[in-house]
This record gives structure tokens, sequence and C-alpha cells, in this order.
């Protein structure tokens, strides 16, 4: 008696299954994520232009929601809920504040830090070792808002950061980009 094939896979391309079809993906952490995501975002408008120039993705935005609850669970907790009483109300300053995030999570990607793999321990020490990203980020933040508000001043910007240190960091940045020769 000859051997039977017990299937035949046909020449195909395979596409991911679909998760509402497929109860593992559905429950796991990455689609529970990007649904929650997208559920917080339903009412959210942000600067669609902005965003496709800087080439930010629905997949940046998951991330940027992820590191920001992150570091506000384990680092920031006093302070202001940046997640939800800035970046998901949208408009100017949530477009700002997303842009800030996402090149920051960028900017320390492009140095070889994952900030999602880190220990919660180690954080902390390693944001400040590498305070160029959140000054890429500073920079990417005042560069939209520049473009925003042309007429207003610098000083109209430092109003819109969240913390001393941040002002600190940013003025000497821009002082320092401004002495540069173009």
């Amino acid at each position: 008696m000859p051997k039977q094939k017990l299937f035949k896979i046909e020449e195909r391309e395979f596409s991911p299954p679909n998760p509402l079809r497929h109860p593992i993906l559905y429950f796991s952490p990455d689609i529970r994520e990007k649904r929650a995501t997208k559920r917080e975002l339903r009412d959210t408008f942000f600067d669609e232009q902005a965003l496709a120039e800087r080439n930010i993705t629905f997949e940046d935005i998951v991330r940027a929601r992820r590191y920001v609850l992150r570091i506000q669970s384990h680092l920031v907790r006093d302070k202001l809920d940046l997640w939800s009483h800035e970046i998901l109300k949208g408009g100017e300053l949530g477009t700002q504040r997303l842009i800030h995030e996402v090149t920051e999570i960028r900017g320390l990607s492009s140095r070889g830090i994952d900030v999602f793999t880190l220990p919660t321990e180690g954080l902390s020490r390693t944001l400040k070792e590498n305070k160029g990203a959140h000054l890429d980020g500073l920079m990417a933040e005042y560069e939209y808002w520049r473009t925003k508000n042309p007429r207003k001043d610098m000083s109209e910007f430092i109003k819109t950061i969240n913390t001393p240190e941040d002002v600190e960091y940013f003025t000497e940045e821009y002082l320092r980009r401004q002495k540069q020769p173009r």
C-alpha cells in the first residue's frame, strides 16, 4: 500500500492568522495593548501631516503609550499623567508630546537601548545617562511647535514644558545649537 500524504501545502503567500479568530493571538499582550491604544485614541485627533512627516506610525504610538505609562508608573508617580492629560487630548499639545516621546524612543533605540526590556531599577539610571535622546525629543517638540506658532516667542514654548530640568536642558541645547555655524 503506497504512503499517502496527510495534507497538501499549496504554494501561496501566508498572511498572519486573524487575531479575532485565533484565541492565542487575540489575548496576547501585544494585541491587547494595540486594542487598548486604539480604544483610547478613538476620540483623539493628532496633526496627521506632522506625524506623516516624521514617519510616526500606529506602532510608534503604541510604543510611546507603553513607554510613557511605564515611566509614569515607576519613575514619576507624583507628577502629571502625561498620557491621559496631555497626549490623549490630542490637538497641538498632544501631537507635540507624542512627537517628543517617539523621538526619544527612537533616539534610545539608535543607541542600542531597548527601554521595554530594561529592568525597572536600571531604567531611571539609563535615562539619566542618555539625556541626549531626551534632548532630541525636546528639540523635535520645539521644531513642531515652531511650525505651528511662527510668530510666538520661544518663551511661549518654554511655558509648555512640564519640568524645570527640561526647561534648563532645552535652553542650554537651544543656545548651543544657535552658536554652531550653519
